[in-house]
């Protein structure tokens, strides 16, 4: 499943995207294991309550990362936005 730069997603969404929506522990416990972090960008999965709770590098650093990619996101939209009319 991919989650769009400057997105995330809750782990009980990407396990019911796996197919087993019992496995919340389990989508944790693999993006905590991902040693390509910003490759395979596990610092967009959080909780549903939307609370980011640990992180493998600290919840500073997923933080920073979230921030830096939604303000990305959100310089790529203005750009492709026309000027406004004169």
């Amino acid at each position: 499943m991919r989650i769009p730069i400057g997105a995330v997603a809750s782990y009980e969404s990407l396990a019911q995207a796996v197919g087993n929506p019992a496995a919340l522990r389990a989508v944790g416990a693999a993006g905590g294991r991902n040693p390509l972090c910003l490759l395979v960008p596990c610092h967009r999965a959080i909780q549903k309550s939307g609370i980011i709770h640990r992180y493998r590098y600290g919840v500073p650093c997923k933080r920073a990362l979230l921030a830096w990619e939604q303000g990305k996101r959100e310089r790529a939209a203005a750009m492709t936005e026309p000027p406004p009319p004169a």
